[in-house]
């Protein structure tokens, strides 16, 4: 039989396999139930094929309820600023199971303009830069279940087209 990890770590596109992973870990804590599954979804295929990764992982995940759950990582989701309060939306109610954005109010969390030298991309982002334009989006999630977000912040460091998302969670 296959674990998650297993089923879920390629997405063939073009022929071209691409390599996506789902880690799981369980705790029990005073009794209680803790779960933290970090993602790396695939962008190719759309918002669509994102959220089937989505139900996917949350149809495993129900099998073995918890008390408290954080699920997060990169779900690449290239959303438009407008409509990012409609996706985030769409997001937790396929998660299901009171699940919550902690950056419910987070607008970015990846600066495409940023990325490798050896990107084919990287001359013209490059150009772009120097326009000071930004090719922002909300890629990055942290989403919790019975647990109080005492602190939050975005760092806004170079280095990486994501940017570090930190958070103090409580039970």
């Amino acid at each position: 039989m296959l674990t998650l990890i297993q089923k879920f770590r390629t997405v063939n596109v073009k022929n071209r396999i691409i390599k996506r992973g789902a880690l799981t870990a369980h705790f029990v804590y005073n009794g209680k139930k803790f779960r933290i599954t970090n993602v790396h979804l695939a962008w190719e295929g759309g918002f669509k094929h994102t959220l089937n990764q989505l139900s996917y992982i949350q149809k495993e995940l129900s099998t073995n309820p918890v008390d408290y759950e954080i699920i997060l990582g990169d779900f690449n989701t290239y959303t438009p600023f407008r409509s990012l309060s409609k996706r985030r939306k769409i997001i937790e109610n396929v998660l299901g199971n009171g699940l919550k954005d902690v950056f419910f109010d987070l607008p970015w969390s990846c600066d495409i303009s940023y990325v490798s030298n050896h990107d084919k991309l990287a001359p013209f982002l490059r150009l772009l830069r120097k326009f000071k334009i930004n090719l922002r989006f909300r890629f990055d999630y942290i989403f919790a279940k019975n647990l109080k977000t005492t602190y939050k912040e975005m760092l806004d460091l170079p280095g990486s087209d994501h940017r570090p998302l930190v958070c103090n969670l409580e039970f």
